[in-house]
């Protein structure tokens, strides 16, 4: 097992992780579902995707401005992987793809949601790891 400072300054910076992606998540489902409601109306859309873009790059800057220093690098990891996974998103939205390549709309939705739902796998290690409870609760 490891120090209780290193499991201390890992389950701040998981619950910090944590608490940024469930206050973030509710605006960036809207905003998708916005630009959704757009594309079926026949509303221009610009805006709509500028505004996705921006909440993925304003989640992407909290993510990576949580202090990683003494936390343990399954957190740390994971963390990166989220980061690229609101990255892939913010690009496709930004670069106007996101509509026209269903594929690569498919894939950055789809490697989204598994990075989002391993954090469950990313707990349960940390809690073998640390023998602590890393279920933050939502």
């Amino acid at each position: 097992m490891e120090l209780d400072g290193s499991r201390d300054t890992t389950f701040a910076f998981w619950a910090r992780l944590q608490r940024i992606q469930y206050d973030e998540n509710p605006e960036i489902v809207r905003r998708f579902e916005a630009l959704m409601t757009a594309l079926l109306s026949g509303e221009r859309v610009p805006e709509k995707f500028s505004s996705i873009a921006s909440k993925h790059s304003h989640v992407i800057e909290q993510l990576n401005g949580i202090d990683a220093n003494g936390v343990d690098p399954v957190a740390t990891v994971y963390r990166d992987r989220l980061v690229a996974s609101h990255l892939a998103l913010a690009n496709l939205v930004q670069d106007g793809d996101f509509i026209q390549d269903q594929d690569s709309r498919k894939f950055a939705m789809k490697n989204y949601i598994e990075t989002w739902n391993d954090r469950y796998k990313v707990m349960s290690d940390l809690k073998e790891k640390f023998n602590w409870d890393f279920d933050v609760v939502e």
